[in-house]
């Protein structure tokens, strides 16, 4: 083998290497980024919170037996709390947005179900006229979230129509 057709030859198996690295137009890596992209623009010039909201471990059985009813109900306390707390003017006084992400399994492949929630780090104002920032160190208080979450923010539900086992 000669030197030029040795450094051909390791030349191509850099670019089929390179194509494993993620830059294979097969693979939807250009797409994905364009699309990553175009989604950061659309973001908030403000810092992020990542909030976690669990089902008691007790409760797991029964969620899985009423997936569709329990779910929505996650759902639905998660955001009522987040909106209460927040509106609350001794927290921060606003309207806030957020998204919440179904999680059914922890890190240890355990049955977990939890919501994960991503929420811009303040939110309006009553009129809507002004951005209202939250502390820089956390998005609402720990203690009025977790109360809020475990009293009276999940919505009423006959719990005769829960299956139990």
């Amino acid at each position: 083998m000669t030197r030029s057709s040795f450094s051909r030859a390791a030349s191509q198996r850099s670019r089929a290497w390179a194509w494993h690295l993620g830059h294979c137009p097969k693979c939807q890596t250009s797409a994905r980024e364009k699309w990553l992209h175009q989604r950061q623009r659309e973001l908030l010039p403000v810092g992020y919170y990542h909030l976690v909201f669990s089902i008691p471990h007790t409760l797991v059985p029964l969620v899985w037996q009423n997936k569709k009813v329990l779910f929505t109900l996650l759902f639905e306390a998660a955001a009522a709390t987040l909106l209460k707390v927040a509106a609350d003017p001794r927290h921060l006084g606003a309207e806030v947005g957020f998204l919440s992400i179904l999680h059914t399994w922890g890190q240890t492949l355990q049955s977990h179900p939890h919501l994960h929630c991503v929420v811009p780090g303040g939110g309006l104002s009553p009129d809507h006229r002004r951005w209202i920032a939250s502390s820089p160190h956390f998005f609402l208080p720990v203690k009025s979230s977790a109360g809020c979450f475990g009293a009276g923010s999940w919505p009423d539900y006959d719990a005769r129509r829960l299956a139990a086992s």
